[in-house]
C-alpha cells in the first residue's frame, strides 16, 4: 500500500493537534494555510514535501517521522512545520507536532530531532 492510501492525520479542532493548528490560523493565517497545503501535497506525494528526520536510516517496516515541508525551505526564512508520524504497520499518518514558527537554527533542529525520537517505539 502506498502512503497515500494510508488512514490520515486528523486535525479536526476537538484533538490536541487541531487545536494548535487553529490558534495558528487565528495568529497566523498565511503560515496556518501554507502548512495545510504542503501536508495535503505530503499526503498524496509523500517524498516530495518532507525530510525524513528519524530514524536516521528510514524505516519503511515500521515508524518514520518526517519534516513538512522540506527542511531546505528553511534555508533563507522562518516559517511553519510539522513533523508527521508514519506507521507503515497501522498505515495511519499522525501530525505529532506543529511549529509555529521555525528557522532551521542547529537549536531548533536539535529540538525536532529530540522530539521525533520521543514518537518512535
Amino acid at each position: 500500500m502506498s502512503w497515500p492510501d494510508y488512514s490520515p492525520a486528523d486535525l479536526s479542532p476537538h484533538t490536541a493537534m487541531g487545536a494548535v493548528l487553529t490558534i495558528l490560523v487565528t495568529l497566523r493565517p498565511n503560515r496556518a494555510s501554507q502548512l495545510l497545503d504542503k501536508l495535503e501535497e505530503f499526503m498524496s506525494n509523500p517524498l516530495s514535501m518532507a525530510t525524513l528526520v528519524a530514524p536516521a536510516n528510514g524505516n519503511p517496516a515500521g515508524r518514520e517521522v518526517y519534516l513538512v515541508p522540506q527542511r531546505y525551505t528553511f534555508s533563507s526564512t522562518s516559517d511553519s512545520a510539522a513533523l508527521v508520524r508514519l506507521d507503515h504497520v497501522a498505515e495511519t499518518m499522525e501530525v505529532i507536532d506543529i511549529i509555529a514558527d521555525y528557522g532551521d537554527t542547529n537549536a531548533e533542529w536539535r529540538q525536532v530531532l529530540q522530539k521525533a525520537q520521543a514518537h518512535l517505539p
